[in-house]
């Protein structure tokens, strides 16, 4: 004869309900079930209680027992090693047995007071959450939720991975909290939902950041040809400007000197911040006294197989590329009869004459290397 659905959902609850129950007593759980109902899995008796009475521990079936005073209760005790009878005690419980659950047809009349009722709601979905955890897979640990107002709630333990490795989280029931193992120390530390603070940390980087970063301006080059290939690479990371773009284009067939020749740093690498008017008297200056006409290199000229000499081909034409440019500017800006940009003349100038005098700078290296 079918058992009607109604029936069934109550044994259930009835039946979780003393699992939970009995588990907050410190009851196991075992993994062996009931030979009656092949369904519900046995309960065993802490074994300090029963040292305490001097017996052997007890298990019992929610579902067939209902309690570990039940029928069959007795007969499941766990047998010690030595064969004989085992004297048939009644289980001494220091509390009364579980009472029956009241049906709807005949409801029991309610004496406990507004607190206490809350309390055995509380304590009821608590027994119902852990038990509907361990029918998924989860384990009930010894240690309880360290939180004040879950009041000795046990906590229980994630289900094992595929592969058989113990998950280190914990939960409680109780008040929802998710704990993690910290490892031999015995200590838990509680997981907190990350933060704002905290997502922005991790955040990928973006596009935008680049906002943010220290961004260094291009300063007045120190040699013809120097830092072109920097320049590319900044100008992908920072928008280029108009000067140092004229500057890369000046300089484009430059580079091959910087395989032989580097001068060294003068003082307008360090002087950036100087304002415009002084580097327009810097314009007026004298190039350098010391590469005047009297200045002259002593001495036998280099074979043309030697570095030098080649490096000093490379600076002529440099400096003979320099010049022209310059004149090639000047005359575009006459030609047009000052209808253009004078900005951008102005400009031009500038760097043509930062190019020759860095080329100066460079046959004085060389001078004081012979």
């Amino acid at each position: 004869m079918p058992v009607p659905p109604q029936e069934t959902q109550s044994q259930l609850e009835r039946t979780s309900n003393i699992l939970g129950e009995y588990m907050l007593k410190g009851w196991t759980l075992t993994d062996l079930h009931c030979d009656q109902c092949n369904v519900t899995p046995l309960m065993r008796e802490p074994a300090a209680q029963a040292s305490a009475a001097n017996r052997a521990r007890i298990q019992f079936c929610a579902q067939c027992d209902g309690g570990p005073a039940g029928p069959s209760s007795q007969a499941r005790q766990i047998t010690p090693d030595q064969p004989g009878p085992l004297p048939q005690l009644e289980f001494p419980s220091p509390i009364d047995p579980h009472p029956p659950i009241p049906s709807s047809s005949s409801p029991l009349p309610r004496t406990t007071s507004p607190t206490a009722a809350a309390r055995t709601r509380t304590s009821e979905d608590i027994s119902e959450a852990i038990s509907a955890r361990l029918l998924q897979g989860y384990s009930l640990l010894q240690s309880n939720c360290p939180n004040a107002s879950c009041k000795g709630v046990p906590l229980i333990g994630y289900p094992r991975a595929k592969d058989g490795t113990r998950d280190p989280r914990r939960m409680c029931v109780g008040c929802g909290t998710g704990y993690v193992s910290e490892g031999q120390m015995g200590g838990m530390q509680p997981i907190q939902p990350m933060g704002r603070a905290q997502a922005q940390a991790v955040r990928p980087v973006s596009g935008s950041s680049s906002r943010g970063a220290p961004q260094t301006q291009a300063g007045p080059s120190t040699g013809t040809g120097l830092g072109v290939s920097g320049m590319g690479t900044q100008a992908q990371a920072v928008p280029e400007s108009p000067r140092s773009k004229r500057r890369r284009e000046l300089y484009e067939t430059g580079e091959a000197i910087n395989a032989t020749l580097r001068p060294p740093p003068s003082d307008r690498q360090t002087t950036t911040s100087r304002s415009t008017a002084q580097e327009d008297q810097d314009l007026l200056s004298p190039i350098d006294p010391d590469l005047g006409p009297s200045a002259s290199v002593d001495g036998p000229a280099p074979p043309p197989t030697s570095t030098i000499h080649t490096a000093l081909e490379r600076v002529n034409g440099s400096l003979a590329l320099t010049l022209d440019r310059l004149a090639a500017s000047l005359s575009a800006h006459t030609a047009d009869g000052g209808q253009g940009s004078e900005a951008r003349y102005f400009v031009d100038v500038k760097l043509h004459t930062e190019a020759i005098r860095d080329v100066l700078e460079c046959v004085e290296m060389v001078r004081r290397v012979q």
